[in-house]
């Protein structure tokens, strides 16, 4: 059940609310997990953000060496309308 939800009798047994799971949760992951894990786990995540920023600069790098290319076929495009419209 969510936060707030109220039982004017009495909280059933077999009833949980989601703040009592993420509890649980959590404390289940302390007792199971090592610390060096959570450690390597926490390296690797940094890992992870690390590439998608290089993966983004590399694809800005592409564009750039790409700009010419590009500008002239948007200019050729221009120029073939503006003859088609006279």
């Amino acid at each position: 059940f969510i936060q707030g939800s109220d039982f004017p009798k009495g909280k059933p047994d077999n009833v949980v609310s989601i703040d009592d799971i993420k509890k649980w949760k959590r404390e289940e992951l302390k007792e199971k997990v090592s610390v060096a894990l959570q450690l390597d786990w926490a390296a690797l995540a940094a890992l992870a953000i690390e590439d998608d920023i290089s993966k983004d600069k590399s694809i800005m790098k592409s564009i750039k060496d790409h700009l010419f290319s590009y500008l002239a076929f948007f200019i050729a495009i221009f120029l073939w309308l503006l003859l088609r419209t006279m």
